[in-house]
């Protein structure tokens, strides 16, 4: 998966729930003293993005569609595409983001034996467990071994 593919599929949904939760305004008012550290993120990169589009355009208009109809998949896909147009075509902004969202990036496991991965990490365990393993690239869950039935 590209860094392109990574960055793009980490800001979309970023923007997308800011959008959902708290409309289109949320995007461009001034900081909330009560906003969440993801809403005031949110914020951040879309002011990076739009401000460096060529055509910002395309972006209000998906953002619009979106406030419009925040559940209908294809308006996600569209904010998704637009988001990654712009990115694609700076490659500063791409490492720029990127870098802004390495901090963000969280993932949860769950249940006896569930391991959770963020990031570039390289994983070793003893008996019993995952043997090793090296993975790239965004956030992986997996989860705990199975455990064969005794007969």
């Amino acid at each position: 998966m590209s860094e392109l593919d990574v960055v793009a599929g980490e800001v979309a949904p970023l923007v997308i729930q800011a959008v959902r939760a708290y409309g289109t305004g949320v995007l461009d008012r001034a900081q909330d003293a009560a906003e969440d550290a993801t809403t005031g993120l949110a914020r951040h990169v879309w002011a990076l993005i739009r401000g460096r589009a060529h055509r910002p355009a395309g972006l209000d208009a998906a953002v619009a569609d979106l406030a419009d109809a925040p559940d209908d998949a294809d308006n996600a896909q569209l904010l998704l595409l637009q988001v990654r147009k712009v990115l694609a075509g700076d490659p500063r902004l791409l490492h720029e983001v990127g870098g802004l969202l390495g901090g963000a990036r969280s993932v949860t496991a769950s249940g006896a034996g569930a391991v959770a991965v963020g990031g570039d990490q390289t994983i070793t365990s003893g008996t019993g467990g995952l043997s090793a393993g090296v993975i790239n690239g965004p956030a992986v869950v997996m989860p705990g071994p199975s455990v064969p039935d005794p007969e």
